[in-house]
């Protein structure tokens, strides 16, 4: 298993999925820091990662620009992948991985 990055959303999924604690991303630094998409859109990260695991005072606004993929495996198993389009550093949409 490889390095990666979380991601939080405060919205469910387009389809009603929401992660108990977060999503894994590949598409950031993969350094084990958590990331946090807010209900307007930006894109913080909130943690370093392993490189320091304490919250960043402030959060940093990634500017995030383009497709972020995305996923996470349900208790039961169930995998769930997403694609969100960032535009100008605002969340302009999300769906799942196969329609990108």
């Amino acid at each position: 298993m490889g390095m990666f990055d979380e991601v939080i959303f405060t919205r469910p999924m387009p389809d009603g999925y929401t992660a108990e604690a977060s999503f894994q991303t590949k598409d950031m630094q993969c350094e084990l820091a958590t990331y946090r998409v807010f209900d307007d859109g930006r894109m913080l990260k909130m943690t370093n990662g392993w490189t320091e695991d304490a919250p960043l005072d402030p959060p940093v606004d990634t500017d995030f620009h383009g497709w972020l993929n995305f996923y996470d495996l349900d208790k039961d198993g169930g995998w769930h992948e997403y694609n969100a389009k960032f535009t100008d550093g605002r969340l302009v949409e999300i769906v799942p991985a196969n329609v990108k």
